[in-house]
């Protein structure tokens, strides 16, 4: 996995005017992410990951998989400060890492861990999702599904092509939903993550759906 710090306030503002002139973004719910916590989002593509460096204000880490990057990229990242590689380090010593680093800062997280190739939401990570779970407990954080529309199969050759010399704008959307608390939750991972998944596929749906901040415990009755 690879941990990347958000950009400073002035080269995330420059970035961002760039970027206006090709790719029209909106977000919705951002007021939700006053709450310190985990944002968990669908992954559609590499662009994704524009959305928490470069358009959310809050100081954040990105936790994502190496796997899905060019080795000459990683190879590349690696030379900066802003970026952590610790595929290498133990599970004690990867939530150890996120409780220091979620002290003052948001983590910003792709459960799926590596883009989907249909457009569909793939199962999160269990192993992830489960050490999410942990830190969220441990330093009281909420979990803050959100969704992302508009960036699949955007890194293809024919969509840079429109993207770099054609006049209509890429719209992006990014909805935020209500933070869930997990603290006081006794249900198992398992079906926590499906919770979780299905508030990221509505939120990346249909962001209208967007569902009340609350606890999540498990019930016989389904909840719509």
């Amino acid at each position: 996995m690879v941990l990347i710090q958000s950009l400073p306030k002035i080269p995330k503002e420059m970035l961002k005017n760039l970027l206006a002139q090709k790719i029209e973004f909106r977000i919705t719910g951002e007021e939700f992410l006053s709450k310190r916590g985990i944002i968990i989002s669908n992954h559609l593509d590499i662009f994704d990951l524009l959305i928490p460096l470069v358009y959310l204000k809050q100081p954040l880490y990105l936790l994502y998989d190496e796997k899905a990057l060019d080795g000459n990229l990683v190879s590349f990242v690696q030379r900066f400060s802003y970026f952590y590689f610790f595929s290498w380090m133990s599970e004690d010593k990867i939530e150890k890492t996120l409780l220091e680093l979620t002290q003052n800062s948001h983590l910003f997280v792709f459960p799926e861990r590596m883009p989907t190739k249909t457009g569909v939401i793939q199962p999160f990570d269990l192993f992830v999702f489960s050490i999410l779970l942990r830190v969220c407990r441990k330093n009281e954080l909420v979990l803050i599904p959100s969704g992302i529309d508009g960036t699949f199969r955007l890194s293809e050759l024919s969509s840079l092509w429109e993207l770099l010399f054609h006049f209509r704008k890429i719209r992006i959307d990014y909805h935020v939903g209500q933070p869930i608390s997990v603290l006081e939750s006794e249900s198992d991972e398992a079906w926590l993550k499906q919770e979780v998944e299905k508030q990221v596929y509505s939120l990346s749906q249909h962001p209208e759906r967007r569902k009340k901040g609350r606890i999540l415990i498990k019930t016989s009755a389904r909840e719509l």
